[in-house]
């Protein structure tokens, strides 16, 4: 079961129904609460209002880039690090006839 909400209506339907409810502007939770699908907005002053927000994000992030673009790359220091050898020793066994 998992529930839809819009507005202040709040329906539990089959899982098999999800699409349906969703396409009609219903946004899907599970019961616990967590967003599974949003909305799909179905008006014209919804979907004005996220392109908008959508067009103001973009320009901050256009702005950013141009920021970080100026900004002097810091150079990297590269580091040696020792590793210490910590595979055993090998010893050869004399033989006989070497002593």
């Amino acid at each position: 079961m998992i529930k839809v909400v819009k507005g202040n209506v709040v329906l539990r339907v089959k899982d098999d129904m999800l699409d349906f409810y969703v396409n009609k502007g219903y946004t899907a939770k599970t019961l616990d609460g967590q967003i599974i699908k949003e909305a799909v907005p179905n008006d014209m002053s919804s979907l004005r209002k996220a392109y908008a927000d959508a067009k103001k994000e973009i320009e901050i992030l256009k702005a950013e880039i141009a920021k970080l673009k100026t900004q002097p790359v810091p150079k990297q220091e590269v580091v040696e690090t020792a590793i210490a050898d910590t595979r055993p020793k090998r010893t050869r066994k004399k033989s006989i006839d070497e002593e």
